[in-house]
């Protein structure tokens, strides 16, 4: 029952709106803007769900699907305050910005794989079980099983998504740890055998997750300033 007085409601906004500005011909019309679009859009899906609820004695199986399309109604929202669409509008303006930023971290994945290939390659494994012996092999001849972590550095883009991981910080340490025991190809891992490595993956996380990751922030945060000085009318006006 609320969600059909909604309905109402909007139809009602849509169709004064539609009268006053007029809706499609002339140069501000109702469908001129993009928000209104949206508004248009939310309310057509609307009334389909509607009507097509209200038929009788047809099979309506499918409007189940439409239904969904009521999570479209909070957007509204948005075409209604001034501060979530300036939000919305530098999200959106962003993007070829952030295409860019997106290229340099593919950059920085690539540098990193390709060494993380070089360093690490055939080096992380574990037996399930002791067994005599320092290479792979000797644990499949004692009948043991070898495992493999799903983050390893065998090639390149298993090391890409691996570095990838580790940007997120998501069970970045694990990872570290396994490079740190990794001695050499088809070798067996040894605890704490190279310390040193740690740095590289310090430096990997300083570079990324603090570097790229601001790089994304500011891009967004310039476009924001941008569209709060369009609305202000100060766009026109150099700094000094």
């Amino acid at each position: 029952m609320i969600l059909n007085v909604i309905s109402i409601i909007f139809v009602f906004e849509f169709l004064i709106k539609a009268i006053v500005m007029g809706f499609v011909i002339g140069e501000k019309t109702y469908l001129k803007d993009n928000w209104n679009v949206l508004d248009f859009v939310i309310v057509m899906f609307s009334v389909l769900t509607w009507v097509l609820s209200s038929m009788q004695g047809v099979d309506i199986s499918f409007i189940r699907g439409f239904r969904a399309l009521r999570a479209l109604r909070p957007l509204r929202v948005v075409s209604k305050n001034e501060g979530i669409k300036t939000v919305v509008n530098s999200l959106l303006l962003s993007i070829p910005s952030l295409l860019n930023v997106l290229l340099i971290i593919l950059l920085f994945l690539l540098v990193f794989g390709i060494l993380g290939v070089q360093l690490f390659k055939g080096g992380i494994w574990i037996c399930d079980s002791e067994f005599e012996g320092d290479l792979r092999q000797d644990c499949i001849d004692q009948g043991h099983k070898v495992e493999i972590p799903f983050n390893t550095y065998d090639n390149v883009l298993k090391s890409m998504v691996t570095f990838f991981e580790i940007s997120t910080l998501e069970m970045w340490p694990s990872n570290m740890y396994n490079a740190i025991d990794s001695v050499g190809i088809d070798e067996k891992m040894v605890i704490n055998y190279n310390r040193g490595i740690s740095i590289l993956f310090i430096l990997y996380i300083f570079v990324t997750t603090f570097f790229i990751m601001n790089l994304f922030i500011s891009v967004i945060v310039d476009k924001f300033n941008e569209e709060i000085k369009k609305r202000q009318g100060a766009h026109n006006f150099t700094e000094e």
